[in-house]
């Protein structure tokens, strides 16, 4: 299931913004912030800093590319069951790091179908991330920017696709600092070699 939310954020834009937030995040989000700055210099270790994606420090370090901070849904619906979205009635669709829960092909062939003529998606998947802890037995795929790309050509969806993301920010992924441990200078180099995540513009012929 994927949480959807209105906001016209553009005069006369319907916006569709859709996204995947347990309880446990919701909670962690906010006790993470308040928790102190926490060394992250013993890399030799077996086990992360976080068991929790960071949320429980701060911030998570693939948040720093995604924006998802939307706690206003009002439409509830599974993308895997064709139709469960209003075709044509969205000018405007963000989904962030859902698909790699879902069927890619059902749930992009929906979300396009809801799109009016025009309408563009946003699109963010996890090219690096640890299995979920919360839904493991439901966490099935993971995108590289050119896997992305192909996934969106065959499904006849015109889009430019890039990766984000170093060799730093997929370490500190999995290891679960939070952003607020580690510079902005760092996180913004960026090397195609190590994308964390893949973000895709698809906008629908008119």
């Amino acid at each position: 299931m994927a949480e959807f939310s209105h906001r016209k954020r553009v005069p006369g834009a319907r916006l569709v913004w859709l996204f995947r937030v347990t309880l446990v995040q919701r909670t962690l989000v906010s006790a993470g912030r308040q928790v102190p700055g926490r060394s992250v210099s013993d890399l030799r270790r077996p086990r992360p800093f976080s068991d929790r994606y960071g949320y429980d420090r701060g911030t998570p370090i693939e948040r720093y590319y995604i924006d998802r901070d939307n706690r206003d849904a009002d439409l509830h619906a599974d993308l895997n069951v064709p139709g469960s979205l209003p075709v044509g009635s969205f000018d405007y669709v963000i989904l962030t790091q859902v698909l790699q829960f879902l069927s890619p092909e059902t749930a992009l062939a929906n979300v396009w179908a809801s799109l009016a003529p025009g309408g563009v998606l946003m699109l963010t998947v996890p090219s690096l991330a640890r299995v979920d802890p919360h839904d493991p037995g439901t966490d099935f795929w993971r995108f590289t920017p050119n896997g992305l790309a192909e996934l969106l050509h065959r499904l006849g969806m015109p889009a430019s696709v890039a990766g984000y993301g170093n060799v730093l920010a997929c370490v500190a992924s999995l290891w679960g600092p939070s952003v607020e441990e580690i510079s902005a200078t760092e996180l913004d180099v960026a090397d195609p070699r190590f994308p964390l995540v893949a973000c895709a513009h698809a906008e629908k012929a008119r």
